[in-house]
């Protein structure tokens, strides 16, 4: 199963924008892996647009790595390679890395593999989808720019405390936003998502919720002594499917799928068409051309019962 993200809150009684990421989003499925032995700088770097590009230090005891000593770099995501999605040069202590045409929305490990021993640089890829314009915020609220503001922090009324959310731009279909809250006695609180209440109560703020469908979603937090407002919070975060990985076979041979594991119920679809459950599925496709291998997985084994994968596999038989 994959990792989640973690997310932190802080409080204050001064505005504060923006938004703090995590570590890497997930867990390179190759085993234990010790201590890196190389350094690499910086340890994440962010798309916004497809000709951009990002250079990465890698540094060992000190030293810059010769390019020679840079056996390879390959983006990962979820137990799969998405290589094809970056573009990368070697240099000496240097690797530069630019988006191919074929990135997709997601967050990534990118892993720098030395003679010396590996490095992992999180790349995120919003590609500029994830944050609009306050108009545009504000319009999927049903509230006013100038309450959109104040909810951020923007314009803060007299006394009320600011609650920082540090969401992660992107979330994969299936994971859950989990938000630790240690709330005031005597005071209490709601959670809404898109303008839609989704929990309330007094005593332990913490807020899980499993998202099923892709999209922006905004999240806001309000704590109140009786009626009166005492602090509020705002994030948002990017949902969006898991990238598909690609694949080549002949045609009338069969090839394996293996599904992620962790969960009690798999349903297998090709083309559209359910075909099987299970973990695995074994098919052999029998027309040339482009086929779409459809995984929903679903009913954790452990933690959160509603978590859930769509896996998609784009197989093209020749």
């Amino acid at each position: 199963m994959r990792n989640m993200p973690e997310v932190d809150t802080t409080r204050s009684t001064q505005p504060r924008l923006g938004f703090v990421f995590p570590g890497a989003l997930f867990a390179l499925m190759l085993g234990a892996l010790t201590a890196t032995a190389v350094e690499v700088t910086p340890t994440q770097i962010e798309f916004g647009k497809i000709d951009a590009s990002e250079t990465i230090s890698v540094v060992h005891n000190g030293q810059a790595v010769p390019a020679s000593d840079i056996k390879s770099v390959k983006l990962w995501a979820g137990g799969h390679d998405y290589d094809h999605m970056i573009e990368v040069k070697k240099a000496d202590g240097q690797v530069m890395v630019q988006p191919s045409e074929l990135l997709e929305i997601g967050s990534y490990d990118l892993v720098i593999d030395t003679v010396n021993g590996k490095g992992t640089v999180t790349m995120m890829a919003p590609l500029d989808k994830l944050y609009s314009s306050l108009e545009s915020r504000a319009d999927r609220l049903g509230i006013t720019v100038d309450e959109l503001k104040s909810r951020l922090g923007m314009t803060r009324q007299l006394g009320q405390e600011y609650v920082s959310l540090n969401l992660p731009k992107v979330y994969y279909v299936g994971q859950t936003l989990s938000v630790p809250m240690d709330q005031v006695k005597g005071r209490t609180y709601a959670w809404a998502v898109n303008g839609t209440a989704i929990q309330v109560g007094v005593g332990d703020a913490r807020m899980n919720y499993t998202f099923t469908e892709p999209g922006i979603y905004d999240f806001t937090y309000v704590e109140k002594e009786g009626d009166r407002v005492v602090a509020a919070g705002f994030g948002a975060t990017n949902v969006v499917a898991e990238p598909p990985v690609h694949s080549e076979v002949k045609q009338n041979t069969a090839q394996k799928f293996v599904a992620p594991i962790g969960y009690s119920h798999y349903v297998w679809s090709v083309d559209g068409k359910e075909v099987a459950k299970g973990d695995t599925l074994t098919y052999e496709f029998s027309e040339r051309g482009s086929h779409v291998v459809s995984l929903h997985a679903h009913t954790p084994v452990a933690g959160n019962v509603e978590a859930l994968r769509n896996v998609t596999y784009v197989v093209t038989v020749t």
